[in-house]
């Protein structure tokens, strides 16, 4: 259904206003409504860990689970960007804002012709697979995307638990709609990304327990 694409959508073309609701499962009990806002601020806006990761932006770049594209006019000053996200309604939203380097797409199917210098994932991404095993799949899928001297850049929340699968339930219009989504600590992730080939850097970090990280490939002599 896309429940969060269709409420974003509904947001940016000034047709509904009703609030989107969020309750996490074994996060937090409380139902909670999501800031669409967010999802389209200026650069003024943003906070200082998504302001460090624009400036380390170089090379062809890929912004995964790219939503309104609200971040790569900026990128897109330092680099050339591709952004990618599984939502019809989001990728459209890009289009309209002229963002036509974002596209549709499943970063697991994803197959391009070229590899990339730097891949961001930010609003915490890297867990989107919602589970372990596609944890491990995205970490790998990274490396076959990466260039040999690349970099990842990550804004990850470090979580008091080591690891959970959290059930989400969206509720839009009287509509429900649950999916999964991976959240964990540094410690976890750090763990995770070695084992997949990567080192891991912590370069920053921001309020309420968020980093800036970097992932690069391990060089074996």
């Amino acid at each position: 259904m896309d429940l969060f694409g269709k409420a974003v959508s509904d947001y940016f073309n000034k047709t509904i206003k009703i609030p989107l609701y969020f309750t996490y499962k074994d996060i937090s009990p409380k139902r909670t409504k999501k800031n669409i806002k967010r999802y389209f601020r200026k650069y003024w806006q943003l906070d200082k860990l998504e302001k460090k990761l624009i400036s380390m932006v170089k090379g062809n770049t890929l912004d995964i689970g790219c939503a309104t594209g609200y971040y790569i006019p900026y990128m897109q000053k330092r680099a050339e960007v591709i952004g990618v996200d599984i939502s019809d309604y989001l990728i459209d939203i890009c289009h309209k804002k002229g963002l036509e380097n974002c596209i549709k797409q499943d970063v697991f199917t994803y197959e391009p012709t070229l590899k990339f210098d730097t891949i961001t994932l930010l609003e915490s991404n890297i867990g989107l697979g919602g589970s372990s095993e596609s944890l491990d799949k995205l970490l790998h899928k990274i490396k076959d995307l990466l260039n040999p001297d690349g970099q990842v850049l990550c804004i990850q929340h470090n979580y008091e638990a080591e690891y959970i699968d959290c059930e989400i339930t969206a509720e839009y219009c009287s509509e429900r709609e649950t999916f999964t989504w991976s959240y964990m600590n540094l410690y976890f992730l750090k763990s995770q990304c070695e084992d997949a080939g990567f080192d891991f850097d912590v370069i920053s970090h921001g309020v309420n327990k968020t980093y800036l990280v970097r992932l690069t490939l391990q060089q074996h002599i």
